[in-house]
């Protein structure tokens, strides 16, 4: 039996006898072998025989071992793994001959999901069929049938680029026509849609063919292309007359088995339906293109759960003309109205006059300031600006309304003349009255400053700042507190910004 083996494994390319010694390859041992016995049996492949594993080398396994025999019988007629192999090299066989073994035949199996291959049914041909004439292509047919290139070789299962085309004498079928026209060289999917006044969208939807980025188009030079949409093209119909209106006109005749309260001459039915065991008001209803709460208006008897629609009883589901002039729609008039009577209007000369009511306001503005102008775009209130500035660059309150409002000084004391010397530090609001904060909206240049300083009026002293904007000429008679009130600025300020000059205001000065 072991020399059985050797030659199966042989024959099934899993042992290998390049030396003296029969090898088998690492991959096809079971995984359920021990590392040892792997290693062993690639090299030796009696090395881990069940019967010579405990060193009993003078002991040989039976060749035709039952069991051995009856696996090899299963494995050679089963279709999955490798039993067909073994079936074509009639190994079961030559055993069973060696061995004297009869009566048991291969019992082959066949793979039960394989389904037979259906017999392909001969293609039904949608359009029309032309019989190809001698010395033409599908380049001429498809021009002269007005069907693009592709799509005729498409629609008859043949080869690209014309490869194979049939002889004269077979039928094709002619089945997405359309306007065509032939692929120029170095035409492009944008010149051949501009020609054709279509988009480069439509004209790829309509030729499959072409590639994205239209990178074949080149490859198709000759070829017929469609410039509108292939196939058979809609024709409506030319009498229209023995078509029902999708809107009632007149009533049907009221069945037998309709429902109480359906119908009658309040709410005349233009339709009728029986309900089937299963049905329910949702279904009915967006069956016949209704709304649910129509079919209850014009089914009463039916109760908003829906829970007394009977089987075999007929229930209105249309309405004749518009269900708005029904009693108890909004459409409804219970008076005649004569289409023909003049219309009696009211005189345009004798309509009212529109008034106007104000609306009230959220609050009461407060009254000017004595002199405050009363035409400024932004007002504000003393208690806007109340703030301690102790230790702060601004010099007063009005100062800081100045400089918020992004107005000069000057300017904001001409509109606001009671305050009196708005650079005095002592100016202040009064409480119960408004400021006038802006006159107009002054656009704002501090996106596009300026690196231009004033000129001095005369000679200054060391240490005085390069970019300063505004210079005083000193004159006889003015102290430096003089000079710093009518600047709008304090003390402070003034000595920082002219460092020569010493605290006391009597060095430099």
């Amino acid at each position: 039996m072991q020399t059985f083996l050797v030659n199966l494994l042989l024959s099934l390319g899993i042992a290998s006898t390049a030396s003296a010694t029969v090898l088998l390859y690492p991959n096809s041992l079971p995984s359920t072998l021990t590392v040892e016995c792997t290693d062993a049996l690639t090299v030796d492949i009696t090395a881990c025989d069940p019967l010579v594993r405990d060193l009993r080398p003078d002991v040989r396994p039976d060749d035709c071992d039952k069991c051995l025999v009856e696996r090899l019988r299963l494995r050679e007629g089963s279709p999955y793994g490798d039993g067909p192999i073994a079936a074509s090299m009639s190994l079961y066989e030559s055993m069973t001959a060696s061995c004297s073994i009869t009566g048991r035949p291969i019992a082959t199996t066949t793979i039960d999901y394989f389904m037979a291959t259906p017999t392909p049914t001969a293609k039904v041909c949608e359009g029309s069929t032309y019989t190809i004439k001698a010395s033409e292509d599908c380049y001429t047919i498809s021009k002269s049938q007005g069907v693009g290139t592709n799509w005729l070789l498409a629609d008859n299962d043949l080869e690209a680029f014309c490869n194979n085309f049939p002889a004269a004498g077979t039928s094709l079928c002619i089945t997405n026509q359309c306007t065509t026209v032939a692929v120029s060289t170095n035409a492009t999917c944008e010149a051949v849609a501009v020609a054709a006044n279509i988009t480069e969208t439509q004209l790829i939807a309509w030729n499959p063919s072409i590639s994205y980025g239209c990178a074949n188009l080149p490859k198709m030079n000759g070829s017929e292309i469609c410039v509108d949409a292939p196939g058979r093209k809609f024709v409506a119909p030319t009498d229209t007359s023995a078509l029902p209106p999708l809107t009632p006109t007149t009533a049907a005749p009221k069945p037998t088995d309709a429902a109480d309260g359906s119908g009658g001459a309040e709410k005349p039915c233009g339709r009728w339906y029986s309900v089937q065991q299963g049905d329910y008001c949702n279904l009915v209803a967006i069956k016949f293109g209704i709304t649910l709460p129509d079919f209850f208006f014009l089914n009463p008897a039916v109760n908003t759960n829906c829970t007394n629609l009977f089987a075999l009883e007929s229930y209105c589901v249309a309405a004749v003309g518009d269900i708005n002039t029904y009693t108890g729609r909004p459409g409804f008039a219970s008076v005649t109205l004569d289409p023909s009577a003049p219309f009696t209007g009211i005189p345009y000369t004798e309509r009212p006059d529109a008034t106007e009511t104000p609306y009230p306001r959220l609050y009461t503005p407060l009254p000017e300031a004595t002199g405050t102008r009363d035409d400024c775009v932004h007002y504000f209130a003393r208690d806007d600006f109340q703030f301690n500035l102790t230790g702060s660059t601004f010099g007063s309150n009005c100062q800081l309304a100045a400089r918020t409002y992004n107005v000069d000084l000057k300017d904001f004391g001409l509109w606001n003349p009671g305050l009196g010397n708005v650079s005095d530090p002592a100016c202040a609001f009064e409480k119960g009255v408004r400021y006038c904060g802006s006159w107009y909206i002054r656009q704002d240049n501090a996106a596009t400053p300026t690196n231009d300083s004033a000129t001095p009026p005369g000679p200054t002293m060391s240490g005085s700042p390069a970019d300063c904007d505004e210079w005083v000429l000193v004159t006889d008679g003015l102290s430096c507190a003089d000079l710093a009130s009518e600047a709008g600025i304090s003390l402070a300020q003034f000595l920082a910004w002219n460092p020569a000059i010493s605290s006391d205001c009597l060095t430099n000065y």
